[in-house]
């Protein structure tokens, strides 16, 4: 009876938090439409059917919207003044990306630091001259479309990514001539009956249509991998990879980031440089970072050509935890995390302005003086990893 308790009462806490969301389209046209939504809708963090469309000339952040974790669909248009994405960060799945028109992000989707999964990627029209894509991303599901920007130069990022389960659309965009990565080799491939012709035309030399693009995909991709992981055993991290097949392969650098930004080499393990054998790899990295740590392999040809692997990540120690309660009244706790206690709490106000720095103690940071709006708190100190967190003070 307990359980059956629990479980209806779960059900019925998720049916609210689901109805404290807005149930239509909004078309966010000011930062003032944006800076209100967390205080209008607290409670709302699944959006799973809500699209949230962005346009606006006095649009600079996202951050009300920082409670969300899951969106229909992500629409920016005509933001020309939007500097970054952080609003965004605890989105984990979103039915698909778009963004439209120029603006201040430089290309840059690293700001969706938790996004997993997106049902599809659409640039249009934008002044970006490097696509980089977020760091946890795993896949994107349906299609890609990549139209009309005139300065794009590199979309290398795509490499970390599986292949799409539709098509990719890469067109007018002048200065493009790298398109080599699996989501764009396997996105071009015609297949007569899955779904029709790609669209490619109008890029640089070498991604000008559909036959440059595999025939470059053929020459370039000396290995098929068939899986990447990563996992812990005790203090170190454990890489395993399986091939399927390899032609001209060289041998695989392993790398390592603590952002997903800035690699490291930190060893290279010798390929089979033909194969048609199903292979195992493994590499023992005997000294990761305390907290996140993400891997990826460069997979390196004969002729010195190379492609990336996707990102994998493991954890070493926990960093500090969660907060709660997100919005706060009077009180913010933190927890999860193995050293909290030792940390020194900054609190910066939406200006960026330290409006509180204090030790962390069980009892929980006292935020009763701060006024209504967003705020950042930062953790760090001797043996505690740096963490960053958003939060609301209604």
């Amino acid at each position: 009876m307990k359980n059956l308790y629990l479980i209806l009462s779960l059900v019925l806490f998720s049916k609210l938090a689901f109805a404290q969301c807005p149930t239509t389209e909004i078309q966010f046209t000011t930062q003032q439409q944006i800076d209100n939504f967390a205080i209008n809708y607290p409670l709302c963090t699944d959006a799973s059917n809500f699209n949230l469309y962005i346009s606006g000339n006095d649009i600079t952040n996202v951050d009300g919207f920082i409670n969300l974790t899951k969106i229909k669909e992500i629409g920016i248009f005509t933001a020309p003044n939007l500097a970054n994405l952080e609003g965004l960060a605890n989105i984990t799945a979103a039915g698909g990306i778009q963004i439209s028109g120029p603006n201040l992000l430089s290309g840059s989707l690293e700001d969706l630091e938790y996004l997993q999964t997106a049902g599809y990627l659409v640039v249009i029209g934008s002044n970006w001259t490097t696509l980089t894509i977020p760091q946890n991303l795993e896949q994107i599901e349906n299609f890609v479309v990549l139209g009309y920007n005139s300065l794009l130069t590199n979309i290398s990022s795509l490499s970390s990514l599986p292949a799409v389960s539709g098509r990719v659309d890469i067109y007018q965009n002048p200065l493009l001539s790298d398109c080599l990565s699996e989501i764009v080799c396997k996105g071009v491939e015609i297949i007569p009956g899955k779904f029709p012709e790609s669209t490619v035309n109008d890029n640089g030399a070498g991604c000008n249509t559909n036959a440059e693009i595999l025939a470059n995909c053929e020459q370039n991709l000396p290995v098929d991998l068939a899986s990447f992981e990563t996992m812990t055993e005790g203090k170190t991290a454990v890489l395993t990879w399986v091939t399927t097949s390899e032609t001209n392969s060289s041998h695989f650098d392993i790398q390592r980031s603590a952002n997903g930004i800035n690699w490291k080499t930190l060893g290279t393990v010798a390929a089979q440089q033909d194969s048609k054998n199903i292979l195992i790899y493994k590499y023992v990295d005997k000294s990761p970072r305390p907290g996140n740590n993400y891997y990826r392999l460069k997979m390196v040809d004969l002729d010195r050509t190379y492609a990336y692997s996707s990102v994998q990540a493991t954890y070493v120690n926990q960093p500090i935890g969660i907060i709660y309660p997100n919005p706060v009244e009077d009180r913010l706790v933190i927890t999860g995390g193995e050293n909290q206690n030792k940390a020194i709490v900054k609190i910066y106000d939406a200006a960026g302005k330290v409006v509180l720095t204090t030790q962390y103690t069980h009892e929980g940071i006292p935020v009763e003086k701060l006024g209504t709006g967003i705020y950042t708190a930062t953790f760090e100190g001797k043996d505690v990893e740096i963490s960053t967190f958003k939060f609301v003070k209604k």
